[in-house]
């Protein structure tokens, strides 16, 4: 079962328990927090083996983009997937800065190259049909992509948090494909860190573009101005 409807049940226990012991201090009947969390309880577990926990994600990603300080670090951690993924030159069709934003494209595979993902915040890289030989490909500039958000995320705040899917995707990919986990991982870290103390600038300019939801074309147009010669970066050797 997912690790957050999990939570949710436990907390919710944990509300019934606290709630039917001060019940006698309070106005209120003890079927009611029963009923309560019975009621959250079939939710969660139905949210959980219907749709992998995403009413539950959606519920939570809501209510946490009520604070900006949330706010700011998803934008940092996507934009610093968007620099990587435009440097590398790893071509993106599009970028949400929350799983509501996200649900309103509709679009799948959000950021990521593996199918069959549910809908989540990020950016969406445009991919060909044959999706395995793409991936081998491009593996080296995909995992410096995977870093890249968490990389930008300590640029800015010091700390990663929201790198955990990232990097769970990398690992599983980089198995997929039989290569060394371990190895690429550090490469892709190194990388991704080599970038962002390259294109400081660039990157600084495209937050303030996400942060005001610019289209990926005027992103990139605005890169491109900034730096006109450059050329996609190499990924590191392995």
């Amino acid at each position: 079962m997912n690790p957050l409807t999990l939570n949710a049940i436990a907390l919710s226990i944990f509300g019934m328990t606290l709630s039917v012991l001060l019940s006698p201090f309070l106005p209120i009947s003890p079927w009611l927090p029963a009923g309560l969390t019975f009621a959250i309880l079939s939710a969660a577990t139905f949210d959980s083996f219907r749709f992998q926990s995403f009413g539950l994600t959606l519920v939570l990603d809501t209510i946490a983009q009520q604070f900006p300080g949330y706010r700011k670090r998803v934008l940092h951690h996507e934009a610093g997937h968007f620099l990587a993924a435009y440097l590398l030159g790893l071509p993106i069709q599009s970028y949400a800065l929350s799983l509501r934003e996200a649900l309103n494209q509709g679009q799948p595979n959000q950021g990521q190259p593996n199918q069959g993902q549910p809908i989540q915040a990020g950016i969406i890289l445009k991919q060909p049909e044959q999706i395995q030989p793409w991936i081998q490909e491009n593996i080296k500039a995909l995992c410096t992509v995977w870093a890249a958000g968490g990389a930008a995320e300590k640029l800015k705040h010091g700390s990663i948090q929201g790198n955990e899917d990232d990097m769970q995707q990398l690992r599983s990919t980089l198995k997929a494909l039989g290569l060394s986990v371990s190895l690429y991982e550090r490469q892709a870290h190194s990388d991704a860190q080599q970038l962002f103390e390259r294109h400081r600038d660039s990157y600084e300019a495209l937050v303030l573009l996400m942060a005001e939801r610019r289209s990926v074309a005027e992103c990139c147009a605005v890169l491109k101005k900034l730096q006109p010669c450059a050329a996609p970066e190499p990924a590191g050797s392995l």
